[in-house]
């Protein structure tokens, strides 16, 4: 449980991970009515639910427990009823949201996804970059100054790749690519490099 003296820290915290996610998140690109996540239509089961000490403060964001999906090791799928959004949630290192309109959540994009950091920014520990990849890509790829890391997406479309202090070293990730299952570059991002 939350102590209230930890609250306004806990809620700050979050207040800021929404805005650099939905930074991140946002595109100029409108699709217009599209299918939300496979996730958030499947059946909910046992582990879906969001850890015990994100719950106040997911509730005070009007995130509606119930509605949360495990989608790839510490990202959940979640919905904000009030704002008809659909959020990622990452939960890896504090609690992190992007959030699209539910009808919309990709915006005609391939990708819609977040990165999250443990340790301070000039000098992080480790980087986790995870999303929600459409069906048609097979393959997430992060391009790094010393190589490539790659993930295949789950069956809900999540992808999780974890970067440590070793692959950072040498420079942040420049690039988030999507691969369909051929091989052939189907979404290409840059990341901020601050």
């Amino acid at each position: 449980m939350l102590s209230r003296s930890r609250l306004p820290a806990i809620l700050s915290g979050m207040f800021l991970a929404v805005v650099v996610l939905s930074f991140i998140a946002a595109r100029n690109v409108f699709a217009g009515s599209e299918a939300p996540p496979a996730a958030v239509q499947r059946e909910r089961i046992a582990s879906d639910v969001l850890p015990m000490r994100f719950q106040e403060g997911a509730e005070k964001l009007g995130i509606e427990l119930e509605s949360s999906r495990k989608v790839a090791g510490e990202l959940f799928l979640v919905e904000r009823p009030r704002h008809d959004d659909t959020c990622l949630v990452n939960t890896a290192y504090a609690f992190s949201l992007g959030c699209n309109p539910r009808t919309d959540f990709f915006r005609g994009e391939k990708i819609f996804s977040g990165m999250a950091e443990k340790g301070s920014p000039e000098d992080p520990e480790e980087l986790t970059i995870g999303g929600i990849a459409r069906p048609e890509v097979a393959r997430v790829r992060v391009v790094l100054p010393s190589g490539n890391v790659e993930a295949t997406p789950t069956a809900d479309g999540a992808f999780r790749i974890v970067i440590g202090a070793d692959q950072l070293r040498s420079g942040r990730p420049t690039e988030l690519r999507g691969l369909d299952a051929t091989g052939n570059t189907v979404y290409v991002r840059a990341l901020p490099q601050e």
